[in-house]
């Protein structure tokens, strides 16, 4: 990846940032720790420059990243403040965001308000005004510190930590083919300029299981099933399995690798669950695609960890899905290549 091809976007804007008054950060729904770390290393950045800014979520915050912000939540803002923080905003800063959708109230109703786009997702739509869309970046956070590297910005350690921490949770500490040489240099940079406790990150993000998030891994380990002599992987949460273990929703999150960390596993299906809506999460090992196999059912993400949604039942969307799912994965098998992409349907 040449890092020099962005540096007149990452000018553009910076330019457009010093010019602002106010600024809402916006990260995907339902954000991950990369979505809510890039937030969060930008809000210090800008706020550090006596400007207003203010992040925008489309649902209450899970709890276990309330140390993301160091405790202290108050810069966030829900659709119920969105006319207001609207009133006196001149820029939004997408972060993390792969189609505008994903972007909620924030981004859907922005209206005149101009666009920066910063993402790391193979089918973002460039919703922006000015678009630093590149896959090749592990994670959005390291796309953050490539912002503030081409621009010559100098770093906190409050930034610095909320960078990495990003940039591990989405490699999964370093373990997924999203890991590139540049993913290792930068954090190399980030650890020798600041000393922080790395272990503690480490276990907060992956150590530090609920009890109820144990109970439910419990139930996805009894609705395994194995198909294509075990390279394929499917496993399911339903409502009634979050109030046998007096669960929530978000206590389901570290469970989407639990199939494609079975050895020999190539492709798995996580069928969850949710309050409105049946989310599908799709994995690969592999050169198969499931970025263009979730595109079928309006879904998307990156080349091997995509998703989409649909209404029903778990039980429900997993008849309808997975024979197509399947015979798409048996034709990357018989052919080597990756199945041709469907346009969206409706489901």
């Amino acid at each position: 990846m040449n890092v020099m091809n962005y540096q007149k976007e990452f000018q553009i804007a910076q330019e457009k940032i010093l010019q602002s008054k106010s600024v809402i950060l916006v990260p995907h729904v339902d954000p991950d720790p990369d979505a809510l770390c890039s937030c969060y290393a930008m809000w210090k950045y800008i706020t550090g420059l006596g400007k207003k800014a203010y992040i925008g979520l489309q649902a209450p915050l899970f709890p276990k990243y309330t140390f993301i912000f160091g405790g202290d939540c108050s810069m966030i803002r829900y659709p119920a403040d969105f006319e207001a923080a609207q009133q006196e905003s001149d820029l939004i800063v997408a972060l993390d965001i792969g189609v505008s959708t994903r972007g909620g109230t924030w981004i859907v109703n922005a209206g005149n308000i101009p666009i920066i786009n910063l993402d790391h997702h193979i089918d973002n739509d460039n919703f922006g005004f000015v678009n630093v869309v590149e896959a090749e970046y592990s994670s959005t956070c390291e796309l953050v510190y490539d912002f503030f590297l081409q621009n010559n910005i100098e770093i906190s350690k409050a930034i610095a930590i909320s960078l990495y921490t990003g940039i591990v949770y989405d490699t999964g500490s370093f373990r997924y083919s999203c890991t590139s040489r540049q993913t290792h240099e930068y954090v190399g940079r980030l650890v020798s300029q600041f000393d922080f406790d790395k272990n503690a990150i480490y276990e907060i993000l992956f150590e530090n299981r609920k009890v109820e998030s144990l109970c439910l891994q419990m139930k996805v380990f009894n609705s395994l099933e194995m198909h294509r002599k075990g390279k394929v992987a499917v496993t399911m949460l339903e409502n009634g399995d979050y109030k046998c273990c007096n669960a929530e929703e978000n206590d389901a999150i570290e469970l989407v690798r639990v199939g494609s960390s079975i050895e020999g596993v190539d492709f798995s299906i996580f069928i969850h669950e949710k309050a409105d809506k049946i989310k599908v999460s799709l994995r690969s090992k592999s050169d198969f695609n499931v970025n263009a196999v979730s595109k079928k059912y309006n879904g998307g993400g990156h080349v091997k960890a995509s998703g989409f949604s649909m209404k029903g039942t778990a039980k429900d969307v997993k008849n309808k899905i997975l024979d197509d799912l399947l015979a798409k994965y048996d034709f990357f098998l018989s052919t080597g290549e990756n199945p041709p992409v469907e346009s969206p349907s409706s489901f």
